[in-house]
This record gives structure tokens, sequence and C-alpha cells, in this order.
């Protein structure tokens, strides 16, 4: 019996990072309890010439992927989006199947959780299994007509309520695997945290990387030319004040190849991209700002401070611009007493304000270098790149 989505963990889901930032300014200068020392500080690395991730997406959502001639976007139900006119086809090939779940438990477009990804040449999604406890990797073909379970990717971490917390990363015909709520959504906060590898022929499976500390969690889990980046936060609750507190451990990477992991940033990392073309890094500090910095070395500038409305955002990059999303810090703010909403600001790679968009009604899902998306009360939504300089409003995909 498959495991039907749960709303209430959802929800549950995305409440709680916003509580553990709000405290993150006080945390600057904690010390470092539970935290990992062998991980070795640098000032530069070498990135490989290949566009195997997709990176662009925003860090906390899976619900979108590209293919080589669309999109698949799943939010209950999985849809293929025509790239060329924005229409929507609902990913079944079943005949006679109306995609409803009381007519057609076994709709293809219905099967696994919220997540969707897509990977030479097939769609993939997971699905917790009530009878084993088995989280498994569930492989559906790109026209609807077929899928498979392919093997388990449970962590320590996995529960039958918490399970829909586990997002994948596709690269170096590999999955890699990692549970976004971490420690801070377990019983016992106080543990290891693991991004665990399985390569999909299925013969090898290791620990890439393991993180000991109190209500840990990783997050913004990217791949970029043969190495994995990936941030380390921890957050925690004092007993007495029940007060809760985060504090970041920087921006760590990954080496496909030499299996290494070291520390790229030890600042209040909120999320990151990588110009390949440039070797150019643009990383997002905590009520700090903007930065820039050559993957090469050499220090890094700041190309746009933190304002009152952006203490926390999260990023993408196209290839032209850079795009910011402050809804979580929009999330916890007291925004009935400033005067300022929730925005997707987009700025030029000197960090200028090039436009900023309304996003109070919608969810932001950035995008590739074509379109902007987010997810809206009627669905998927777009605005094309060739407009995102004077955009003001989003279509929705037909």
């Amino acid at each position: 019996m498959r495991n039907k989505f749960k709303i209430l963990c959802f929800v549950i889901f995305l409440c709680v990072p916003a509580v553990l930032y709000t405290m993150g300014c006080s945390e600057k200068k904690q010390t470092e309890t539970g935290y990992n020392n062998d991980v070795v500080l640098v000032d530069s690395i070498t990135l490989e010439p290949d566009e195997e991730g997709q990176p662009y997406w925003h860090a906390l959502n899976c619900e979108i992927t590209k293919s080589e001639n669309g999109y698949y976007f799943k939010r209950f139900t999985t849809y293929y989006i025509d790239a060329e006119y924005m229409k929507r086809t609902v990913l079944c090939a079943k005949p006679d199947c109306d995609h409803s779940e009381r007519n057609n438990p076994d709709c293809l477009a219905r099967i696994g959780s919220s997540s969707i990804y897509y990977y030479n040449g097939f769609c993939y999604t997971t699905e917790y299994s009530d009878e084993t406890g088995n989280l498994m990797l569930i492989q559906l073909a790109p026209d609807g007509t077929s899928y498979r379970e392919m093997f388990e990717i449970n962590l320590p971490t996995l529960t039958e309520t918490n399970w829909l917390n586990v997002f994948l990363v596709f690269a170096d015909d590999s999955v890699f695997i990692y549970n976004k709520g971490g420690r801070r959504l377990t019983v016992e906060t106080q543990g290891d945290i693991v991004i665990r590898r399985r390569s999909l022929d299925g013969k090898e499976d290791e620990i890439v990387y393991t993180y000991t500390g109190d209500g840990c969690f990783f997050e913004a889990v990217k791949y970029y030319g043969g190495k994995l980046f990936f941030t380390v936060k921890e957050g925690k609750t004092d007993v007495e004040t029940r007060q809760n507190t985060m504090v970041s451990r920087g921006l760590y990477v990954y080496d496909v190849d030499s299996k290494e992991v070291v520390r790229l940033l030890d600042e209040q990392v909120c999320d990151y991209s990588v110009d390949m073309e440039n070797n150019i890094i643009y990383y997002y500090v905590l009520e700090d700002g903007l930065y820039k910095k050559l993957l090469s070395g050499g220090e890094a500038e700041l190309l746009y401070k933190a304002q009152e409305d952006t203490g926390i955002c999260f990023m993408s990059f196209d290839g032209q611009y850079i795009y910011l999303d402050n809804s979580r810090w929009f999330s916890f703010a007291d925004y009935t007493k400033i005067d300022w909403t929730k925005s997707l600001i987009v700025m030029d790679t000197d960090g200028k304000e090039v436009n900023r968009i309304d996003t109070l009604i919608y969810t932001v899902l950035f995008g590739d270098s074509d379109y902007l998306f987010a997810e809206g009360g009627e669905g998927l939504c777009y605005i094309p790149k060739k407009d995102i300089a004077s955009a003001r409003e989003f279509t929705y995909v037909q």
C-alpha cells in the first residue's frame, strides 16, 4: 500500500525553517559545539566543464524539473509542460483514466510524492511503503506509459511522517539523497545527518558526508561541475525559554572524483549560485547581503547590502541576472508595521536592482534561462525571461 501525500506534514516542514531563521542574527558569535573540525576550509576550488545538474531551481522546492523540450511539474498530479506553447498535459497514458485519486488510485500521474526530477531521459519521484517502511526511488517513463520501483533510499532520520522532506539531486549517473528536515524534526535532535549516494545501476551505495550536531540539517544542495555543494545548519531550542536559534556552518563542497569534502565559505550562507562560465560564486549571507567571489580564490566583494526586507534571501542565476526571493524573511517579519512585501528581486551581476516583482500570492520556484516559474492559486505560472526586466505579473500555464 502506498502512503498517500500528507498535507499536514508538508505544512509543518514549510513553517519550521522560518522559525529557525528568526534568531539567526543573535547566533553569529555562537560557540561551535558539535562542529566538524576535520573539514578543511579552502579558498579556491576547480570545477569541471559539465552541466549535468539543474541548480537554478529554488533550494526549498522540488516540484518542477526541466527536460529536453519542456518541463515536468508536480502538485498531487504530474504534468508535462510544453516549452513552446506553455500548455500542460497530465503525465498518464492509461486508457480511460480520469486521473482522480478516488476513481483511479493507480494513475501514473499520481504516483509518488510531491517531488519530481528529470535526468537522462527519465522522470523520478519518491514513494514511502507502509508495508516495508522503506522509501523507494520511482522511475517514470517521460511519456507517462509506465513506471518502476528502483531501490530503497532510506536515511537514518527517515520516519513515516517526515519522508516528504527527503530530497534528491541527480548527477554523475547517481542520486544524492538528503533529508531537509534533518534532526530538527525528530525526537532525538542530537545526532547524525547524512548525504547518501546511490548509483542508478544500483551497484554503488555510500555515505558522502556525515555531520553530527543538535537540530542539524542540510540545505541548498546543488551540483556544479563535478562537485556537490551544500550548506549545513543547526537549529536549537533553549529548554527554559523555548527560544529557537539557528547557526549556519557555511558552504561545503564534495568532489565526486576524490570523494573529499571541504568547506568553501564559513559565513552564514543562506543560498548561493555559481556562474560556471566566469568561475564566480554569488552567495547571500544572513542579514548581511549578496557577495561575489572568484572560485579561484581572493577576497569577496559585497554587491548588495541587506535591507530591512531582505535579511534572508534564496537565490538563482541564469547567466544574465541574479534572482533573490525574500519569502522566508517575509514569513515571520511583522510586515504590518513596515512598508514592504514579499518580492522577487531581479539584479544584474553588479548588484543593481533591475526589477522587483510582487510575489505575495505566489511561491517562487525560480527557473532556467528561458522562464521564471512560480506557483499560485490556479497552479503553475511563468514569466518569459526575455520580459523579466519589465514584467509585473505571472501568466498561468493552460
